[in-house]
């Protein structure tokens, strides 16, 4: 213990500043290398949900959510699943009886509203990712209707860039960058 503070006794107030200096700057890039990892994986999700997914098919499944919750068959003590396992698909929702198309979607939570709204987070993180289905006869609302009742939510729209829409145009794996 005294040999510590002998050491720092012998430490210039320039040297402490730089190590400080040093200490930000280190911490400073471990968030932004977290910040672009979780970026990365919110482009990811954007392209399985936007152009990978059959949206059809992702409705149904949740409607079928819905009809579930009214006849009590989803094996869930509330109307949210969050997944447990963060290095692949959780096992917690098949045991839920959650269809396919949604577990393939591997997301961070599964939430069922009063009003029967399902909302599916895929990427709850500094960029949320997520997409909500709304009962028959319902429009419902979101930044971008992917059909009549199911609708896209992205951070992106209110954090990022005014032209968000052409940003995630460019990640459809079939862009040419033939846009209008």
């Amino acid at each position: 213990m005294y040999s510590k503070i002998a050491f720092m006794r012998k430490m210039t107030p320039t040297q402490i500043f730089l190590i400080l200096i040093a200490c930000v700057y280190f911490l400073w890039l471990g968030w932004l290398l977290i910040k672009g990892l979780g970026n990365l994986s919110a482009d990811e999700k954007r392209v399985q949900l936007l152009y990978k997914t059959d949206h059809e098919a992702l409705l149904q499944a949740c409607r079928l959510l819905m009809e579930q919750k009214h006849s009590n068959s989803l094996n869930m003590d509330y109307w949210q699943i969050k997944r447990e396992n963060i290095f692949g698909i959780n096992d917690n929702f098949r045991e839920a009886g959650i269809s396919e198309i949604i577990v393939n979607l591997n997301p961070a939570f599964i939430y069922i509203y009063e009003d029967d709204r399902v909302l599916i987070e895929c990427v709850a993180s500094f960029y949320s990712v997520c997409v909500v289905a709304y009962p028959v006869g319902v429009t419902g609302g979101g930044h971008k209707m992917l059909r009549d009742g199911l609708w896209y939510w992205d951070v992106g729209y209110e954090k990022k860039w005014k032209d968000f829409d052409k940003y995630l145009e460019c990640l459809n794996p079939k862009y040419t960058g033939d846009s209008k």
